[in-house]
């Protein structure tokens, strides 16, 4: 299994053998965005490129919000329905899933 702690302050996703009540857990938090980079590893974006990337998209989209529900059109074709699966995205901009990492 992916351990959170070594993507966050190494950015490296090697899988490592875990209990099986620790691998059932990270299944449970996988896709909750419980990690608020900010707090645990604000310089990790420099680091990693491809983070840095999602993280400018994501403080696009986050700062987008308040026109995107109040525009007509966005309204008309649904544009935040679209990001349903990943609501944290449009509710708080540094926070993070593990899938979200993992998707990076």
């Amino acid at each position: 299994s992916h351990i959170p702690a070594r993507i966050l302050h190494n950015w490296d996703f090697t899988q490592m053998p875990v209990s099986q009540s620790a691998y059932q857990y990270l299944c449970m938090m996988k896709k909750k965005p419980v990690i608020d980079l900010q707090k645990i590893s604000p310089r990790l974006s420099v680091v990693a490129t491809e983070l840095s990337a999602v993280d400018r998209q994501r403080k696009s989209v986050f700062s987008m919000k308040k026109y995107l529900t109040v525009c007509r059109v966005a309204s008309s074709q649904r544009l935040l329905r679209k990001l349903e699966d990943r609501q944290h995205f449009v509710d708080n901009e540094y926070m993070y899933s593990m899938q979200d990492l993992l998707d990076t």
